[in-house]
């Protein structure tokens, strides 16, 4: 396929703060800025990186509040804008576009993006909604041209879960990092914690969720408190009503620290609060790419990680980068953190480890990928 001639569809639920829609849109950026006629199609045009949105992309809004039910309208599209290339990720707008597709008889090449660990996230599924997208997952994932797995832990898993599928699963880094991310590194933070340079902060990143099991931070830095003097500042969208945040709010009432730990919610420019912090903490139960832990870098914080399935030890390659620790264990975790707290790091090394994933380098693998399609 001439990539000189492409016409790409990007295709997510809407742009709200999560990992993968900020990849999605990374995509698509690296795939405009390479002279590539790119649409980025949402289900809803709402979230807070409508506003990345660079001119070079059209949006196509079906205004669904919900991804099902943009099937058709997908459908509709795919027969008038005949895009040569449908890229989507997350396994219900996947299957969304696997049977929009189907239905629009069209000769677009389909390109399903894996973001995490398949086995560990369909064991983690409990509704009977959730088993049935399991279900779809594993008849309707063959009718895509290729699956793309996001790490080498994620394409190994995935083959163990889909055997036959084995020939159309490919290997591509996340389109992590571009000069965007430099500059917004130096753009000032409203937060007094970091007004006190003697006191550390710690922060974590991610949506308030089992997956991203902040209790195992929570323990481990109620460790570190007892010997540094120390913050903890956890980023990320939560419902004060959710069962999860709940949980959360009890342990740190329990354990006495609730004056130095603090959710700030979702913010639009991690980046800044990432350089300033002292570590990054990734304490997940599964991943597929941590990105984050990528962003981290990218902004010279050290970084803990715990070895979970997939991704952090594919970024974090040896201890210059960083620690790993067992996914759950928080007391390895505490003593990780204060050997980074206590080690001089040379945060060019981090620097350059992260430009590794960077967006221009993954449009190209997506785009050579393509050509041979």
């Amino acid at each position: 396929m001439d990539n000189s001639k492409l016409k790409i569809a990007v295709f997510v639920a809407n742009l709200y703060g999560g990992g993968a829609e900020r990849m999605m849109l990374n995509l698509a950026k690296g795939f405009a800025e390479k002279g590539i006629e790119t649409q980025l199609v949402l289900a809803i045009a709402e979230g807070p990186y409508l506003k990345d949105i660079p001119s070079s992309i059209e949006v196509i809004d079906f205004e669904s509040k919900k991804v099902l039910y943009s099937i058709n309208k997908l459908r509709k599209y795919l027969v008038e804008q005949k895009p040569d290339v449908l890229i989507s990720t997350l396994s219900r707008v996947n299957i969304a576009a696997i049977i929009a597709k189907s239905l629009a008889g069209v000769n677009t090449k389909l390109i399903l993006r894996e973001a995490n660990t398949f086995s560990v996230y369909l064991d983690s599924n409990k509704s009977i909604w959730d088993k049935i997208i399991d279900s779809m997952i594993k008849i309707l994932y063959r009718r895509g041209d290729k699956i793309v797995a996001v790490s080498e832990g994620v394409a190994d898993d995935l083959k163990k879960t889909l055997p036959r599928l084995k020939s159309k699963i490919t290997v591509i880094y996340n389109p992590v990092i571009d000069e965007e991310v430099f500059e917004r590194a130096d753009e000032p933070v409203d937060n007094d914690w970091f007004n006190d340079e003697e006191i550390p902060v710690i922060i974590g990143v991610g949506r308030i969720s089992e997956q991203k099991d902040f209790s195992t931070l929570i323990k481990a830095f109620n460790i570190v408190s007892q010997q540094k003097e120390i913050r903890l500042l956890i980023l990320g969208k939560y419902n004060e009503n959710d069962q999860e945040y709940v949980k959360l709010i009890e342990l740190i009432n329990e354990l006495g620290i609730s004056d130095k730990v603090k959710f700030e919610g979702f913010v639009s420019n991690p980046f800044a609060y990432l350089s300033r912090a002292s570590v990054f903490v990734l304490s997940s139960k599964w991943e597929g790419l941590p990105g984050v832990l990528i962003q981290a870098l990218a902004c010279g914080c050290p970084v803990v990680s715990t070895d979970c399935p997939s991704g952090p030890n594919e970024v974090i390659n040896n201890e210059s980068i960083g620690y790993l620790s067992p996914v759950g264990d928080y007391e390895i975790l505490a003593d990780k953190i204060i050997k980074t707290l206590d080690r001089n790091i040379d945060k060019t090394i981090l620097i350059n480890r992260a430009k590794e994933f960077s967006v221009d380098k993954g449009a190209e693998n997506y785009l050579k990928m393509i050509a041979a399609l």
